[in-house]
């Protein structure tokens, strides 16, 4: 999980900005505090597989 330090910068900008979208990956389970839920979407596992994957069904879409 990434560290708070790095992470609540950003929650602190994204309540600020109604229009802001958060994306999270992280290898093990993890979920969006109350204030961002809604607002934002927590993936896991490898980034590398996430992007195939999202290679693939952007291709079917075709």
């Amino acid at each position: 999980m990434t560290p708070g330090v790095i992470r609540l910068p950003f929650w602190d900008m994204m309540a600020r900005n109604s229009q802001v979208f958060y994306v999270c990956l992280n290898q093990e389970a993890s979920s969006a505090p109350e204030h961002l839920k809604g607002r934002s979407l927590y993936l896991q596992g490898d980034l590398a597989d996430i992007l195939k994957e999202l290679r693939i069904q952007l291709e079917k879409e075709k």
